[in-house]
């Protein structure tokens, strides 16, 4: 996934783009320039993941479940996906949402352990 600027004017909704080899996750340009200035923390990198990845990945095997097997798989995100998850052991069949957050391995506890550690350190 690639994670960059809209051309579009204002606040608008991420725009996740299936119809590439790559999934392209556009942000508006005052959220871009937000992210590039927070992804480098480490300890802000779990909570951006949840916030960001974690829907457009949900979406993309959603994505990939309605494509009728490897045949169809048109991008070449989709042939990475579907490996990635025959890697882990795990199958189309599960939960889209599911499947992404074991695929991302559990980034709402990781997100919650860093958000914690940054209030720990800030008191």
């Amino acid at each position: 996934m690639q994670i960059s600027e809209t051309q579009k004017d204002g606040d608008i909704p991420m725009e996740p783009e299936f119809e590439a080899d790559k999934i392209v996750i556009f942000l508006s340009k005052s959220d871009f320039a937000d992210y590039k200035l927070l992804k480098h923390n480490e300890a802000i990198r779990g909570p951006l993941t949840t916030t960001i990845v974690l829907p457009v990945l949900a979406e993309a095997i959603h994505v990939l479940k309605e494509a009728n097997g490897a045949d169809d798989y048109d991008w070449r995100w989709m042939r990475a996906l579907h490996r990635r998850i025959e890697d882990h052991g795990l199958s189309l069949e599960l939960e889209p949402l599911f499947l992404a957050q074991s695929l991302l391995e559990l980034p709402l506890k990781r997100a919650l352990s860093s958000s914690r550690t940054l209030i720990e350190e800030a008191s």
